[in-house]
């Protein structure tokens, strides 16, 4: 037992770096905003969220990975997983709502990373601000010509990235305890304050672990390599509860220790800033140290995630057009490299024009990205798990009525915040 059970735990060099990957595109800007929408009610909204959130993430990525794995998908890609789940005439609104958990989310990330090198260009740098217009489409051209190394390459600087940025972030985090006002742990909120936190911060605490784009890659990575599907899905399942642990871990002190150091009533006016918490921060500190700093690795956070959305989303359009193109133009008029190259073009134009509009970012988290997140994660997967008998060693009652309920519970009270 000891040996095979031992050996299954560990995790190679490669196994390793998808462990990075995952957690890099969850550790990006959803932890950045993450406390204003949980901060204000004090420490148990925190940890209920916490208790409820952490099984339900890696559950659901999990059941996602093993999903697109599967044999029994023509192809490890979200766009093939959707037509090959979904009856023909249904699928296409089930490819819309997966595309509506992305795309958003990548124009979340463009909107982040302007707001924050404006705010650098302005308070660190003492310079008059540009127009986000050529802000924007400068830093956007910048990260698209990551992609042009290709899905390894992109991989190789998404996973680099997560290491340094974790040490930076716990060094944060640890940084601010001299700083701590220890009150907030002792504040007690009302029972419908309670509740209006859980409500509003639930699709919130979804976003930011959300990494379902990169659980698709990794799927399509373990199948191109061949070998044994079970031990792929040992491996993944290991890969998964790693991830999330670390991501939780990592969040969780981040964003409390950045909570203690900020009175309350600067989380409630910064809420409508459009800022990450780091920058808040920077701006609020006297030290010139951590006022340069704070900024430049809410940059780095966001780009983590930015790198990984950004994949995801043109694999999606990839297959929209291909499918779009195949059934009204035929199937050889064009080659999957010029779709590739349109698809990478209307990622970028679309996340070029939010970054101009600078939309309220929690509240189109909150409004859009989270109730499709819960739809993609939570409900599709055990969809295709009870659908197909092949898929029937998947099941496991407790476990899939948890990530059920949890999906529902996410909608609900989605639907619930919209009345506040």
């Amino acid at each position: 037992m000891d040996r095979q059970k031992k050996k299954n735990l560990l995790l190679s060099r490669h196994e390793l770096a998808w462990v990075f990957a995952l957690a890099g595109t969850g550790l990006g800007a959803g932890v950045l905003y993450l406390p204003f929408a949980i901060g204000t009610g004090g420490i148990l909204p925190i940890l209920t969220l916490t208790l409820f959130c952490l099984p339900l993430v890696m559950l659901s990525h999990r059941n996602l990975s093993r999903v697109c794995l599967s044999p029994e998908m023509p192809s490890a890609d979200m766009h093939s997983v959707i037509q090959h789940i979904f009856p023909k005439r249904y699928s296409g609104i089930f490819l819309l709502i997966c595309f509506l958990s992305v795309f958003p989310t990548l124009l979340i990330y463009s909107i982040g990373i302007t707001n924050i090198t404006s705010s650098f260009i302005r308070h660190q740098l003492q310079h008059h601000v540009p127009d986000n217009i050529y802000i924007s489409a400068v830093l956007i051209m910048m990260l698209v010509t990551v992609l042009v190394g290709g899905e390894k390459w992109l991989l190789r600087v998404a996973s680099a990235m997560v290491v340094p940025l974790t040490i930076i972030m716990l060094f944060m985090g640890i940084y601010l305890i001299p700083h701590w006002e220890l009150d907030y742990l002792f504040y007690i909120p009302g029972h419908g304050e309670f509740w209006r936190v859980i409500l509003f911060g639930l699709p919130v605490v979804i976003f930011s672990f959300y990494h379902a784009p990169m659980c698709a890659v990794m799927a399509r990575r373990y199948r191109e390599h061949g070998g044994k599907t079970e031990d792929h899905y040992r491996t993944i399942d290991n890969i998964h509860l790693l991830s999330t642990v670390f991501l939780f871990v990592v969040i969780m002190f981040f964003v409390l220790s950045c909570l203690l150091s900020l009175p309350k009533d600067t989380l409630v006016v910064e809420q409508h800033s459009n800022l990450p918490i780091l920058s808040v921060l920077a701006n609020s500190s006297g030290n010139n140290w951590f006022f340069f700093i704070a900024p430049l690795i809410a940059f780095l956070s966001i780009t983590t995630s930015f790198l990984g959305f950004f994949l995801g989303t043109v694999e999606l359009i990839n297959g929209i057009l291909s499918h779009a193109i195949n059934r009204f133009f035929g199937k050889t008029t064009t080659s999957p490299a010029s779709v590739h190259r349109i698809s990478i073009a209307i990622a970028a134009i679309g996340c070029w024009l939010a970054a101009v509009c600078n939309w309220n970012i929690l509240k189109v988290i909150a409004g859009l990205v989270a109730p499709m997140m819960a739809a993609v994660v939570f409900f599709i997967p055990i969809y295709a798990i009870y659908r197909f008998k092949t898929l029937m060693f998947m099941r496991s009652q407790l476990q899939d009525a948890y990530v059920f309920a949890g999906g529902a519970v996410v909608i609900v009270g989605f639907l619930i915040s919209l009345t506040f």
